[in-house]
């Protein structure tokens, strides 16, 4: 295995197959993407930011629907322990801390996270289209 290959532990199991790893750091952005947005929400105050507070809320609210349905899709196509709750957990606290770290204002934290999502989202969709596990809708 190279030296720079991310490895993820699925149920005290290493993994490096790239569709497997991506769709769980995917579902991890999303938990940890909420919880930035959830936390954003909570800490814009003062009637100037009264809209960006709802704006966060609006974008923490849609995510719960995201999370369920991959995490669902997850299961049916690569197997439950990819929605293990220890390994969920542990990425998104991780996330979350670094995101914390690196950004005090809740705006840019949110526009990391995002950033972050996207690129996730696009080596998923390349990882799933150069296998099988493609589906429709």
């Amino acid at each position: 295995m190279e030296s720079d290959t991310t490895v993820v532990v699925v149920m005290g199991e290493p993994t490096v197959d790239p569709v497997r790893m991506v769709l769980v750091e995917l579902l991890c952005r999303l938990h940890a993407l909420y919880s930035i947005h959830r936390s954003a929400h909570w800490q814009v105050v003062g009637e100037p930011y009264y809209g960006d507070h709802l704006l966060f809320q609006r974008l923490y609210k849609v995510l719960d629907a995201e999370i369920d349905k991959l995490a669902e899709r997850m299961v049916y196509v690569i197997g439950p322990d990819t929605v293990d709750a220890d390994l969920i957990v542990r990425a998104q606290c991780d996330m979350v801390l670094d995101w914390t770290y690196e950004e005090s204002c809740p705006y840019a934290r949110a526009t990391a996270a995002e950033e972050g999502l996207v690129d996730c989202t696009e080596r998923a969709m390349s990882a799933l289209e150069d296998s099988n596990h493609l589906t429709l809708g």
